[in-house]
């Protein structure tokens, strides 16, 4: 038995795993005493990147996801491999996706999807003094790169053109933080 909380764990079954997530359910006794399941989809960490250039343009990516069926626009990331920290993934996907390079970097938040049945975090990072190169992308990648002026990237948030919640978070972590400096 182990505590979660107010949780008592009785025990746990690996359900499914791939290389990407793993599934499983605990046997559980809730905090009201009384035996229950709790399904948890353990996604791992993951870290994500606003590139944002000197005339205050940013990059996003635009790909089509299969689990949503559609094309989606967002920040360019991935999953920290192990061994690696969510900076050093947050340079590894921009160079990856994008093709672009940075040389000053500003951690902005960590998100957290879903915590009542998704154990996966995230970390977001601002990447200004950018330079471009070629992109490398995976297989599974047909990245697209789309060029906005900072300012529209930040309504495409508000009327939902952007719907992916940690790019969301970030871009307007991004934009307190740019606003806060030109407040001094």
């Amino acid at each position: 038995m182990t505590k979660k909380g107010p949780w008592t764990v009785l025990s746990s079954k690996q359900v499914y795993k791939n290389p990407w997530l793993r599934f499983r359910e605990d046997q559980v006794l809730r905090p009201d005493g009384k035996p229950g399941v709790y399904a948890v989809l353990e996604i791992g960490e993951g870290a994500s990147v606003l590139p944002l250039d000197k005339d205050n343009n940013v990059y996003l990516a635009k790909e089509f996801y299969y689990a949503i069926g559609k094309d989606s626009i967002g920040l360019p990331g991935g999953k920290v491999n192990v061994g690696e920290v969510p900076l050093d993934t947050a340079k590894r996907e921009l160079k990856e996706e994008l093709g672009i390079i940075a040389n000053k970097w500003t951690f902005l938040c960590k998100t957290s999807s879903l915590p009542a049945r998704v154990d996966s975090a995230g970390s977001a990072f601002l990447a200004e003094d950018l330079e471009f190169t070629n992109t490398s992308q995976e297989g599974t990648e047909k990245v697209g790169i789309l060029k906005v002026p900072y300012d529209e990237a930040y309504k495409m948030v508000l009327d939902g053109r952007i719907s992916h919640s940690g790019s969301c978070l970030a871009i307007l972590m991004a934009y307190l933080l740019k606003n806060n400096k030109n407040d001094k």
